[in-house]
């Protein structure tokens, strides 16, 4: 691991990067903040170049969580912030940390650069990759390449799933809530496996690469799981006592349902509660080979999806 001291974190606010933190507690941490609160807090904004002159000075290696919100509308401001934040905030910090002489950036990405993978779902580093389907992916997928092509610090980058935690967050709460009705009806059953990974294993990878830096490269973790989404609701609705529904609703009807809030969104600036990203994430499959990280760093995840559902009603 880089010496204690010698480690600046972006984002380390966020969902992520509070866990990160508190993983790599015995190093001594330098983190990036819009609004600092004194030390080890620094300020600066990857959206404003200058605001980060000074922030690389005597790091060693740098872990970079920060980005814009995920995904929305598509195009307009939605597009621009993620191209302001994931792309010239990305190129920006790659800048200071040239001009600092900084050795390695851990860029932390997300498996959505890879659009939909196809059964049986592995997808590879090395092997030839779709292409990204949205704003938010199609920004980190530009950043990853100008964290490895990088004639500054070493770059390498780990790609994250869908992350859970101990707590309500995200699509599974929207889940859950549906899962609890039992007049609601059960999704199209396609088969399709989605890989995942608990917060705290995610914080697990992020120290595993900076101890054992496998070098340049791109890496995905996974929980090793992978369960189809018709399994994923299954669960939920035992969890909270609630029998499945007898019919499913159409998946022509579903993705119409994602394209007719796309365009509410556009409309009136806000992410509505089921557009095409959300019901990709319902639909597609997603289930990612972790095998690099596993026999290059010795990755073993602690936790499953099972584990960690303590906040439902059992």
């Amino acid at each position: 691991m880089a010496e204690p001291g010698r480690i600046l974190i972006t984002g380390a606010s966020g969902f992520l990067g509070r866990e990160v933190c508190r993983r790599l507690a015995g190093a001594h941490l330098r983190m990036l903040s819009r609004r600092p609160g004194g030390e080890p807090w620094i300020g600066g904004d990857l959206t404003d170049p200058g605001s980060l002159r000074g922030c690389c000075e005597g790091v060693e290696a740098i872990v970079h969580l920060a980005s814009s919100p995920g995904d929305g509308p598509g195009g307009g401001e939605w597009g621009r912030s993620h191209h302001r934040v994931s792309v010239e905030g990305t190129e920006a910090l790659l800048e200071e940390a040239r001009r600092a002489g900084v050795r390695r950036v851990l860029f932390v990405s997300s498996v959505r650069v890879l659009g939909e993978s196809t059964p049986p779902g592995v997808a590879l580093p090395e092997e030839a990759e779709p292409a990204p389907v949205s704003d938010y992916a199609r920004a980190k997928a530009e950043a990853e390449r100008r964290v490895l092509t990088s004639d500054g610090p070493e770059g390498c980058v780990l790609r994250l799933p869908m992350l859970y935690g101990d707590a309500p967050r995200g699509h599974l709460v929207l889940l859950a809530a549906l899962m609890a009705r039992p007049w609601v009806p059960r999704l199209p059953d396609r088969g399709n496996r989605r890989s995942m990974l608990h917060l705290e294993d995610a914080a697990d990878a992020v120290a595993l690469l900076l101890e054992r830096w496998p070098g340049r490269g791109i890496y995905h973790a996974t929980d090793g799981v992978a369960p189809t989404v018709e399994e994923v609701c299954r669960l939920l609705a035992q969890r909270q006592g609630v029998p499945a529904a007898g019919w499913r609703v159409p998946e022509r009807l579903l993705r119409l349902a994602g394209r007719f809030g796309d365009a509410l969104g556009a409309t009136t600036g806000r992410r509505p509660p089921i557009d095409t990203a959300r019901v990709r994430s319902l639909l597609d499959w997603a289930w990612y080979d972790d095998r690099l990280l596993r026999e290059r760093c010795g990755f073993r995840p602690r936790r499953t999806l099972g584990d960690s559902l303590g906040w439902l009603r059992e």
